[in-house]
């Protein structure tokens, strides 16, 4: 049986955030254990996405205290709003992996995203 590798299962730009950024690995190896290893490679995934969305490194967010993530967070969220992309339920999901890792790294947000159901 062949042991689980993350080579085959992450996206690319994920793929490059798993092997250029240590924050990313350290959290990546640890919830692949802990959860679902794809649960962890959609999470870096959304992670990717979040990152590429408000041109930030992974090493840029975890300098950053509560309020502050949490404010970029927000923007974020509110521009993919604007944007009218996604539904408001991936929105939620990214927000949670974004969380997660934050969560991880020491940087506890507790503030719910300023999302509104679409009606």
């Amino acid at each position: 049986m062949e042991r689980f590798s993350y080579r085959y299962t992450l996206s690319k730009r994920a793929l490059k955030l798993y092997e250029d950024y240590g924050e990313v690995r350290a959290w990546f190896d640890e919830f692949s254990t802990v959860r679902s290893p794809r649960t962890a490679c959609d999470y870096v995934d959304m992670l990717a996405d979040f990152l590429e969305g408000c041109g930030m490194s992974p090493g840029e967010l975890v300098e950053m205290n509560s309020a502050q993530a949490f404010q970029v967070m927000k923007n974020w969220a509110l521009e993919e709003m604007r944007r009218g992309g996604r539904s408001t339920g991936r929105l939620y999901t990214i927000w949670n992996a974004v969380k997660s890792f934050l969560k991880f790294h020491g940087i506890e947000v507790k503030n719910k995203p300023p999302l509104q159901e679409r009606r």
